[in-house]
């Protein structure tokens, strides 16, 4: 049987729901904008964050996909889409360059949604080698509301030389104190 028909009947509550098709998933992941919006994903309903760990996990996604698919899981918080941003962090955490530091900087900034706990693992990318990716973390734990975050912002501020990074750092800073 095709792909949309097996998708997985998932059970929640006791209700079973059909997840959205993998190719309607693609889909909206393949669109001309580079941004996907959350209410978009969030239209194709429950189970979609399963659809889009596969796909981000899935060696033959193109690397643009999969980049789309870990910062669609921002917009549908699990712990399946938790734990997956978490391993990209882990798995790319020393890379500097090529589609690995892309998809670390789109999993810190996603992180973010998974509230204050992900400070634990975006404050050490605040040290990171690449501007983009330091710029992430300080976007990544202002979204999570970190507040416990704020004095290393505060100190890599005193340190950092990127403009781009500072003025990321700045803001993530201005945002928690203003909460």
């Amino acid at each position: 049987m095709r792909r949309a028909i097996v998708a997985a009947l998932l059970l929640v509550g006791g209700i079973a729901f059909a997840a959205p098709s993998r190719e309607a998933v693609e889909r909206l992941l393949a669109g001309i904008e580079s941004h996907v919006g959350a209410d978009d994903v969030r239209r194709l309903g429950p189970g979609v964050d399963h659809v889009l760990a596969a796909i981000a996990v899935d060696a033959r996604t193109s690397p643009v996909r999969r980049n789309r698919a870990l910062a669609a899981l921002s917009a549908v918080p699990s712990m399946e889409g938790r734990d997956l941003l978490r391993a990209v962090l882990r798995d790319h955490r020393d890379a500097t360059t090529g589609a690995d530091v892309l998809d670390l900087r789109t999993a810190a900034l996603a992180l973010g949604a998974f509230g204050p706990d992900a400070a634990a693992d975006l404050v050490p990318l605040l040290a990171h080698p690449t501007g983009d990716v330091r710029a992430a973390a300080a976007e990544g734990l202002a979204r999570a509301n970190a507040q416990s975050a704020l004095p290393s912002l505060k100190l890599r501020l005193l340190t950092e030389r990127e403009p781009g990074v500072q003025q990321a750092l700045g803001r993530a800073i201005a945002t928690l104190q203003s909460k």
